[in-house]
């Protein structure tokens, strides 16, 4: 990549990686962005809930008609899974985190039977060629990123959407995580609670200030390391594997840091069925002590595993009797240090 066009792409990235108050989604504001950056007459980026069939939970449209979020939110209530050249619940291994303009796929000509480009192109005015990027944490469908216009798309400006894939997935990891929500003090504990792994608030030199219930687990098992990791994290040190780390900028107020720890997914399974084993737990319930092995709440287990709250409240009930555990903190302690 040129030079100009790298400093182009980093200056991009950095927006994306910064975390404002009041400013829930990245989104719209790149959406604007790609118009200049890629050389696009419109843009286009989009979030979808993971149902079936999929729904918008977020549209930000540039150099399309008015309105054209509704009438897209109106599409996919009728529109089949597979709407466009991607399943939506579980994106292709090749698509993931690659930019791809309608060259690059197999049968180019094949998206004019499929739902969108056959109905929804034509009548929004959407130009034929495109370039776009689904944006993806393991098999899981984050954001659809990309850019419509008359001419064909070049390899420069695939590679210049590309660029922008690392930023785009810690980014939108961080929202979904934070469910859209601005870091206000009042909704704190629960947007922390939403991210799933041990989340911690840490003040500007490391102090701690706010963790989840998954992170107050392990400072249960081993406060003094954490909090020395913490603090090192915050003080600008390397965030490796499994840890990662978001700088928080509000006016006013010194830059905070929130730090996440993720756990291997092999590992924290295997954990999930001795423990569910050890407890008792029937599949259903293990189902849910996984959930809950993640920092989730009821109201996201329920909605995840298409119980009923009241079920979920019941399950976790059941969960903490068998363990022995006085709260979800304790649970979690138990399960990272028990077996």
């Amino acid at each position: 990549m040129a030079g100009g066009d790298a400093t182009r792409s980093r200056e991009l990235a950095a927006e994306l990686e910064r975390l404002e108050e009041g400013q829930a989604s990245a989104l719209p504001a790149l959406a604007g962005r790609l118009l200049g950056y890629l050389g696009a007459d419109q843009a286009l980026c989009y979030v979808l809930a993971p149902n079936e069939p999929p729904t918008l939970e977020q549209c930000h449209a540039r150099g399309l008609r008015p309105g054209f979020e509704q009438r897209f939110a109106a599409f996919l209530r009728g529109a089949p899974r597979r709407f466009g050249l991607y399943d939506p619940l579980r994106p292709e291994p090749w698509q993931r985190n690659r930019p791809l303009r309608e060259v690059d796929f197999p049968d180019p000509d094949g998206r004019w039977q499929l739902p969108f480009f056959k109905d929804l192109v034509p009548s929004e005015g959407i130009a034929p060629s495109f370039v776009r990027l689904l944006v993806c944490e393991g098999g899981e469908l984050l954001g659809w990123v990309g850019a419509f216009r008359e001419g064909p798309f070049d390899e420069r400006e695939r590679r210049l959407l590309g660029a922008l894939a690392p930023a785009l997935r810690r980014r939108l990891r961080f929202e979904r995580a934070l469910g859209g929500t601005a870091l206000q003090a009042a909704a704190l504990p629960a947007v922390l609670d939403a991210i799933a792994g041990a989340a911690f608030l840490l003040g500007p030199r490391g102090s701690l200030q706010q963790a989840n219930r998954l992170g107050e687990g392990l400072l249960q098992r081993d406060a003094k390391r954490l909090r020395a990791t913490l603090r090192a994290l915050a003080e600008g040190a390397p965030a490796r594997r499994p840890w990662s780390v978001q700088r928080v900028r509000c006016d006013g107020v010194p830059d905070h840091f929130l730090a996440v720890r993720r756990f291997d997914q092999a590992r924290l399974d295997d954990r999930v069925i001795r423990a569910g084993l050890r407890w008792g737990l029937s599949p259903k319930v293990e189902r849910v002590l996984a959930r809950l092995a993640r920092g989730e709440s009821n109201r996201a287990i329920a909605k995840r595993l298409g119980y009923a709250e009241g079920t979920v409240e019941l399950y976790v009930s059941k969960i903490l009797a068998r363990a022995g555990a006085e709260g979800r903190a304790a649970l979690l302690a138990k399960l990272f240090t028990e077996g």
